[in-house]
């Protein structure tokens, strides 16, 4: 299997859906290590209920398995100042907290994009990072037939008074499933206590070591439970599937029974709010468009529905799609 995963072609667009569980179930023929390899890959890319395209899981087979994780010192946030210090360099400008309401089209090629509050920018070129169905509610033009993810998450963020190196017995990724086969859908629950993630972010191998301890617990969250909540019951339910999650992995992260200093959490809704994704989904639509290119002449899109998962997965997708771009117009 990591043969076949090696020397999986991920660039080539032409290839047909295949399922990655049929995939890997003629290879790997113990029901159980099947469901050991699928949940952290699942967990970590997939946009399709129980299973995953195998182009997928070679992606995120290669990033896991045999590569391994990696955390920035410092997080994430310190990627983004270098992303952000690298578009200004190069003369591009942010414009934080507008949307955008509909793109512009001048019979069948792109001339601009209108703004929530009216405004209009003309440009020859669009690049849509917020999914293939919501690409095509600004642009119904794109035709997309995507249908909308289903799968997002609940996660809190919890810090500890115990010293870091007092937590998590040195890892830095826990996985768990309760049950012998893994499930891996949109939950009838708000959360499905049965399976998730244990992260010890400060295990990392820094070179300054964190002083608190962090432990960051992410569950699969039915986003028809959240999204629906009034304000009321969505803070108190917060705080109810919050303390129901600790006490489900506390047989595995007896540390969070310590001294929690600081606790924080999101849900679909915040999901939503942030991103703008149809349903709070994290890795987008299950169906993927891998040229990145709609049937609209000057648009396109990029990020997890166009197929490459994950911050790094997101960052390649889009200096794909633009030197895609830049071909076409210097072409």
């Amino acid at each position: 299997l990591a043969n076949m995963v090696r020397e999986f072609n991920i660039m080539d667009y032409s290839r047909e859906y295949v399922s990655g569980r049929e995939v890997v179930s003629l290879i790997i023929t113990d029901p159980l290590l099947v469901e050991m390899l699928f949940l952290p890959l699942m967990y970590y890319g997939s946009s399709e209920e129980d299973d995953m395209e195998f182009g997928q899981f070679v992606v995120m087979f290669r990033s896991i398995f045999l590569e391994g994780f990696a955390r920035p010192e410092g997080g994430v946030r310190q990627l983004i100042k270098q992303l952000i210090r690298r578009i200004k360099d190069g003369g591009g400008k942010i414009r934080l907290k507008t949307g955008v309401a509909k793109v512009v089209m001048d019979k069948e090629e792109v001339t601009g994009v209108v703004l929530d509050d009216g405004e209009e920018i003309e440009c020859g070129s669009v690049i849509s990072s917020v999914g293939l169905p919501e690409t095509a509610g600004i642009c119904p033009e794109s035709a997309s037939d995507a249908s909308p993810g289903k799968l997002s998450f609940m996660e809190s963020i919890n810090i500890l008074g115990n010293p870091r190196d007092e937590i998590g017995e040195g890892a830095s990724i826990v996985f768990f499933n309760k049950n012998e086969k893994f499930t891996y859908r949109n939950p009838d629950e708000p959360i499905d206590l049965d399976s998730g993630v244990i992260c010890y972010p400060n295990n990392f191998r820094y070179e300054k070591p964190a002083m608190s301890g962090m432990i960051r617990i992410t569950h699969m969250a039915d986003h028809r439970f959240w999204l629906s909540a009034d304000e009321v019951a969505y803070t108190e339910n917060k705080k109810l599937w919050h303390k129901r999650s600790i006490d489900a992995v506390k047989y595995i992260a007896p540390d969070l029974g310590g001294d929690m200093v600081f606790t924080d959490v999101f849900t679909p809704k915040t999901i939503r709010d942030f991103t703008g994704h149809v349903n709070g989904t994290v890795y987008g639509s299950p169906d993927k468009l891998k040229t990145g290119r709609t049937p609209v002449d000057g648009l396109y899109v990029c990020g997890t529905d166009q197929g490459f998962l994950g911050i790094v997965g997101s960052m390649i997708s889009g200096v794909m799609v633009a030197n895609d771009v830049m071909k076409s117009i210097q072409g």
